[in-house]
């Protein structure tokens, strides 16, 4: 979805434009549905704020035993955008304060798939897991530890941490 923010005119206040779309990731983590949300944009001064939240399920792996979850990815953004003419590098980011960036569109189309789509790929989690008590895999065998019982046992620890026993933690 393409928005031309000069044309837009935000004067009478801010808008607030619903989305929903099928869109790729264009990553190895497939979108599994339509992706849903909201954008509202507000006139800033020479710039204009938007503030917005989107969803979607993704395909992720469970990290633990590296069977397929569906996940629901929630994000919610905040960016500042300068549009127009006079915006002399094509969408490029730039620093205002210590930690605003502003996002520059010279042509002043805003390609809102694909600032939503960077906000959902940063909502990822770092670690996923199919439900809180999963086991995980047996790192000797590779037996699924939820299913079926380890045939290999516990094994014992490395030598070269035996010192670290010791440690309280």
């Amino acid at each position: 979805m393409k928005i031309d923010l000069t044309r837009l005119a935000l004067e009478e206040g801010p808008r607030t434009v619903p989305f929903a779309e099928a869109l790729q990731s264009e990553t190895e983590i497939p979108f599994l549905t339509d992706v849903v949300g909201e954008v509202r944009l507000a006139r800033a001064g020479a710039l204009v704020r938007l503030t917005g939240r989107a969803t979607t399920v993704a395909g992720l792996t469970c990290d633990r035993c590296l069977r397929p979850v569906r996940y629901r990815l929630v994000a919610t953004f905040e960016e500042a955008v300068r549009a127009g003419p006079e915006v002399p590098a094509s969408g490029t980011r730039r620093a205002l304060g210590a930690e605003d960036f502003v996002l520059t569109l010279p042509d002043g189309v805003l390609d809102l798939s694909a600032l939503v789509r960077e906000h959902l790929l940063l909502a990822v989690p770092m670690v996923v897991t199919c439900r809180e008590a999963c086991r995980g895999l047996c790192p000797v065998c590779g037996a699924d530890r939820n299913t079926e019982p380890c045939a290999c046992g516990e094994t014992a620890p490395d030598p070269r941490l035996a010192p670290l026993r010791h440690l309280k933690v």
